[in-house]
């Protein structure tokens, strides 16, 4: 709890010297691919992540995708799902409002890795995420 608390502490000092940054640059969605790519997730052929103005950020189609639909389009490792782990979870028992929010424990899980920096194994993605939502 006393980590939990200090992490965020911690986070509010950063936002508040961070200057407020738009989109994730090209070369962070690039490490971000590399990064994927690591852990064993690469994008298949045919499929690139690309930005619209209207939508952000995806997946985009750049070829036609085989028609077989029992085939994945794409396998994400366990190990890349970013979730809350055991403290944030012990933390969360105390406080209903929070172990009833699976919504609020991810963003808490978002806000630990993201002030981990770039000590975080998950910093390549946090890196892409949008500042506000």
């Amino acid at each position: 709890f006393q980590q939990l608390l200090r992490l965020l502490s911690e986070l509010e000092q950063l936002q508040k010297a961070e200057p407020a940054s738009g989109p994730a640059s090209g070369e962070q969605w690039r490490a971000f691919e590399h990064w994927l790519a690591e852990q064993g997730c690469a994008l298949p052929a045919g499929v690139a992540i690309r930005h619209s103005a209207a939508r952000g950020h995806g997946l985009w189609a750049t070829q036609p995708l085989a028609a077989d639909p029992a085939q994945p389009l794409l396998r994400v490792p366990l190990a890349l799902m970013l979730r809350p782990q055991p403290p944030l979870l012990e933390f969360a028992k105390q406080h209903a409002a929070l172990s009833q929010s699976p919504t609020c424990l991810l963003a808490l899980a978002v806000l630990l890795e993201r002030a981990r920096g770039p000590a975080s194994p998950f910093a390549a993605y946090v890196a892409v995420l949008p500042r506000e939502y």
